[in-house]
C-alpha cells in the first residue's frame, strides 16, 4: 500500500504569541503609574545608538508626569538639585512649622528628571569608583520625594549593576526605515534577579513604536552647551591630565652609542647624500 505524506507548506508556521510581528505593545504607563500608587520610585533606563531617538522619548516620558521636568547632565547638575531641594525644605518646614513635615514638602514631591548621558561624564573607572557610586546611593535615599529619572545613554552596562535594583523599565531604542519612513522602535525589558544568584536577568515585555515629537529650542540650547561648554571642556582636561602625568612619570632613556650604531648612522649619512 503506498504511503500517503501530508502535503508540504509554502510557509512557516508561526505561533501568534511567539511571533515578533504579533508582539505585544506594553502598556508602558501601568508598571509607573502602579509604583507612584505604591509609593516607589521610577528610574528607567533607555539605551540605543547615537541619533536612534533616546532623548526624544525620554522627553516624552518626562513630559507625560511633568511639564516643568528637569534635566540633569554631569553630577554636579543633581548634587544641586539635592542642594536646592535642601533649602527648599528647610524653608517650607519653617513656614509651616504646625504642618508635619511630609505636607509641609509636597510641592518638592513627584518631580521628574532627565539624566543626559551620565556615562559619558568621566572614564569608566572614574565614573564606575565614584560617581556611579554616589548616583546610586542619592536614589536610593531620596525616595521619600518620589523623584522619576529617565536616564539616556549609548550602554546601560556602562554603569554597572548598581541601578538595577530600583529600575524600572530597560530600554533599547532601534531606528529603521520602513517603506520609506523612519520608525523608532522601543523595547522593553524588565530586570529581575534570583534571589542568591550573582547576575540579572532580562524579560522582554513588548515593544512600543515612538512617535514623532518635536524638541524644543531651548532643549537644544542646553543640550549644545552642555557639549561645547562642559563635556568637551572635560574631555580636554582628561587628556591633558593624562599627558601631563605620562611625560612626568616616564624616565629619560638615553641608548649608548656603540660601534655599530655608530657604523650604521654614518652608513644612512651617505646613502641619503649628508656629510
Amino acid at each position: 500500500m503506498r504511503r500517503i505524506r501530508p502535503q508540504k507548506l509554502s510557509f512557516r508556521a508561526k505561533s501568534p504569541f511567539n511571533s515578533k510581528d504579533d508582539f505585544i505593545e506594553p502598556k508602558i504607563w501601568d508598571r509607573i503609574n502602579e509604583n507612584i500608587s505604591c509609593g516607589k520610585i521610577n528610574t528607567i533606563a533607555i539605551e540605543g545608538a547615537s541619533q536612534t531617538g533616546k532623548s526624544t522619548f525620554g522627553t516624552m516620558i518626562c513630559e507625560h508626569y511633568d511639564k516643568n521636568y528637569g534635566i540633569w547632565y554631569n553630577t554636579e547638575d543633581v548634587f544641586a538639585t539635592m542642594d536646592f531641594f535642601k533649602d527648599e525644605y528647610e524653608r517650607l518646614t519653617s513656614e509651616n512649622p504646625d504642618l508635619p513635615i511630609m505636607e509641609a514638602i509636597k510641592p518638592l514631591m513627584f518631580k521628574w528628571y532627565l539624566f543626559e548621558e551620565p556615562d559619558a561624564e568621566a572614564s569608566k573607572i572614574k565614573w564606575r569608583s565614584e560617581r556611579t557610586q554616589a548616583i546610586i546611593r542619592i536614589i536610593n535615599m531620596y525616595g521619600f520625594l518620589k523623584i522619576g529619572m529617565v536616564l539616556c545613554m549609548p550602554d546601560m552596562d556602562e554603569l554597572g549593576s548598581g541601578f538595577f535594583r530600583n529600575l524600572t523599565y530597560r530600554v533599547f531604542i532601534t531606528l529603521r526605515k520602513r517603506q520609506g519612513k523612519i520608525v523608532r522602535k522601543a523595547t522593553f525589558y524588565r530586570p529581575y534577579k534570583p534571589v542568591g544568584q550573582p547576575k540579572w536577568k532580562w524579560y522582554g515585555i513588548g515593544e512600543y513604536e515612538i512617535p514623532e515629537l518635536k524638541l524644543s529650542n531651548e532643549y537644544f540650547k542646553k543640550k549644545l552647551h552642555n557639549f561645547f561648554d562642559d563635556k568637551l571642556q572635560r574631555y580636554k582636561g582628561f587628556v591633558k591630565n593624562e599627558d601631563n602625568k605620562y611625560i612626568g612619570h616616564q624616565p629619560e632613556v638615553k641608548i649608548p652609542d656603540t660601534p655599530e650604531r655608530i657604523a650604521h648612522r654614518e652608513a644612512a649619512k651617505k646613502l641619503m647624500g649628508l656629510k
